[in-house]
């Protein structure tokens, strides 16, 4: 089968993630193969050039690369899939003003071609010249619709600009022609960030007395850390609502982060006082208890929690936990199994496990259980190691590893 590296005009590259060299491969096969009579017909000697330059291309020689392909185009001054690739070469060594020009020339040659275009437009938005970026890369989009770099670039031009709305179209279609591109998410995590900012100042800015501010202001706190003043906001709230959805939850989630349990136990259960059948409250609180070694009222809390939410791992492993404490290990099994299939890498999960097969006497199993746990343990350690080493080494003093003195 023949396949995109096999054909004469497709020059791979060297240093390129997949996302760029499958546009660069479509590229420089349209350009070499799909134009007129200018692109088609260079001199055969021009083509041997042009070979010489991919080859060196391949192998990680730029400078030979460029020097072959610029040899071509003296032979064949519109040889465009020879220009297309010097921008390629002068992109990959972060020469954007120069390989714009190289792209921009092809694109003349051609202007048929969508890689051109997209090329194009990720020179400009490298130059901060967003506006021209967004214009080629629309061309490009257009040309190509099922090219998921195009949305992408386009997306990030109007990003730059502020034009948010514009980027999360854009967006949306690049992950749906790919799903899992982690740039694609970061990119449109970005965008409906700021989306997100946006509605929130206006909000600010026309109801600055509104409960909600509070709300955005303290969940925010939350999740820098901020936990005064998120107790603080979240106050706030139920001055005016005591019986406002969620907050004493929230309340009490930040308790519970912080191994306050009575004060979380309270939060918990005023939250369940407005709304029995919040989940979320249901576990914490199930689980506190459990800790408690208040088992049965623990198990009460933790079946309703499941009967609404039957997919949470945590309240499967506290409830499992509570019924072998009672004894009651065959029907602590399948809780703990859930766990298990939901958060297989949970060491805790395989450690309550063994104990369950431990106490049914199913030996094999519980051996495989306690070989996982200590397994899964050990990675942890190592984890936590490797973070504590990586945050000695940023704080060794610039002065010390700069002297030459030893600081291991």
């Amino acid at each position: 089968m023949k396949t995109f590296s096999d054909d004469p005009f497709v020059a791979m590259p060297a240093n390129r993630n997949p996302a760029y060299f499958f546009a660069t491969l479509w590229a420089i096969i349209a350009l070499s193969l799909a134009s007129g009579a200018e692109v088609a017909d260079p001199s055969t000697a021009a083509v041997a050039l042009f070979q010489q330059g991919q080859a060196a291309y391949k192998s990680g020689d730029m400078q030979a690369a460029l020097s072959a392909y610029r040899k071509a185009i003296a032979l064949a001054p519109n040889f465009a899939g020879a220009h297309f690739n010097i921008g390629l070469v002068l992109h990959d060594r972060n020469l954007p003003a120069e390989a714009l020009k190289s792209f921009l020339l092809a694109r003349q040659l051609d202007p048929k071609l969508h890689a051109a275009d997209l090329f194009v437009g990720i020179e400009q938005y490298t130059l901060h010249a967003s506006a021209e970026a967004v214009d080629a890369l629309r061309k490009a989009a257009k040309k190509s619709p099922s090219s998921k770099d195009s949305w992408l670039w386009l997306g990030k031009a109007h990003l730059a600009l502020g034009q948010l709305r514009d980027a999360a179209a854009s967006l949306e279609a690049a992950r749906r022609l790919d799903p899992n591109d982690a740039h694609v998410l970061y990119n449109l995590g970005q965008t409906y960030a700021q989306l997100s900012q946006e509605s929130y100042t206006s909000m600010y800015h026309k109801a600055p007395d509104s409960h909600l501010v509070d709300i955005v202001l303290a969940e925010a706190a939350d999740a820098q850390k901020n936990f005064t003043e998120a107790l603080f906001r979240y106050g706030k709230v139920l001055q005016r609502d005591p019986a406002a959805p969620g907050i004493h939850e929230a309340i009490g989630a930040i308790y519970f982060g912080q191994s306050k349990f009575a004060e979380a136990k309270a939060a918990f259960r005023s939250e369940l006082g407005n709304d029995p059948n919040n989940a979320g409250a249901l576990t914490r609180l199930g689980m506190i208890l459990v800790h408690e070694q208040q088992y049965e009222a623990g198990i009460e809390h933790l079946q309703k929690s499941l009967s609404i939410s039957p997919e949470t791992s945590v309240a499967h492993l506290y409830l499992g936990r509570a019924l072998l404490r009672l004894g009651n290990a065959q029907e602590a099994l399948p809780h703990l199994m859930k766990a298990s299939a939901l958060d297989p890498s949970d060491a805790a999960v395989h450690y309550q496990l063994w104990q369950a097969h431990n106490k049914l006497g199913q030996k094999t199993k519980a051996d495989a259980e306690l070989k996982t746990f200590r397994q899964l343990s050990q990675m942890k350690r190592d984890r936590d190691q490797e973070k504590t080493a990586k945050w000695q080494r940023m704080e060794v003093p610039a002065a010390l590893t700069d002297s030459g003195i030893e600081t291991k």
